[in-house]
């Protein structure tokens, strides 16, 4: 007799095997950011295909389900599908429409524990028609780390892991990672925040965007490139 986990397995199996067969798009090296100005914090400019990318949010609602639907945005073009591992909740199907989120090209996975939300999105890794797949994970460990890297490197999909500040010092295989922290808003429907950028590559390490984000209409653009602690430090100078 199947198991309520198992059948969540074999509906998700079954749900990127129709995703597969309506194509397999030939995948670039690296996949376009569709966000103005944030090119500057990112090797080459762009997402690489076939690797792991993070988010790192300083504290809830801080803004990185919402660049992570604008990336999905530019990453799932051409009948490309998405997958979205939310154990919390947070995943708003009417604002992500807002955002160019193609819902009936989007898969949704609420996992009910830590264990079966990373085996969704090694699952999804493996499936090269999606453009994206994103995952929220308070812990990953080392081995499956690796786990999901080995399974981007496979299909060519990219995969994102939304995650806590406090995983800013734990070992990881991201090739990318920018830290998210909030801004004083500058007015009604849109929101600023800090990033910087965490990844080796010392002309970047430590580099900073103001980010803004514009909720009517739905677009984000970094304004200028500065130090991710003195842009905190002087909210005056955002607006």
């Amino acid at each position: 007799m199947s198991t309520p986990a198992a059948a969540r397995v074999a509906d998700l199996s079954e749900r990127l095997r129709r995703l597969e067969t309506g194509g397999r798009p030939h995948w670039p090296r690296s996949l376009p950011l569709g966000v103005p100005g944030l090119e500057a914090l990112l090797p080459e400019g762009r997402l690489p295909a076939g690797g792991l990318g993070g988010l790192l949010a300083a504290e809830p609602g801080c803004g990185v389900w919402t660049l992570a639907l604008a990336l999905a945005r530019a990453a799932c073009t051409e009948g490309r599908g998405l997958l979205l591992v939310d154990p919390e909740g947070s995943f708003y199907p009417p604002a992500a429409w807002a955002w160019g989120i193609d819902l009936k090209r989007t898969v949704l996975v609420r996992p009910g524990s830590a264990s079966a939300a990373l085996t969704a999105l090694a699952q999804a890794l493996r499936c090269s028609a999606l453009g994206l797949a994103v995952g929220w994970f308070d812990r990953i460990g080392s081995t499956d780390f690796r786990r999901l890297q080995l399974a981007a490197e496979a299909s060519g999909t990219v995969g994102l892991l939304l995650r806590p500040a406090a995983a800013r010092s734990a070992p990881s295989f991201a090739a990318v990672r920018l830290a998210l922290a909030p801004l004083p808003s500058p007015g009604l429907g849109r929101r600023r925040v800090a990033l910087e950028a965490l990844h080796p590559w010392r002309e970047r390490a430590g580099v900073g965007l103001v980010l803004e984000i514009d909720d009517e209409t739905h677009h984000l653009c970094a304004l200028a490139r500065v130090a991710p602690a003195a842009a905190a430090a002087r909210p005056s100078a955002t607006g």
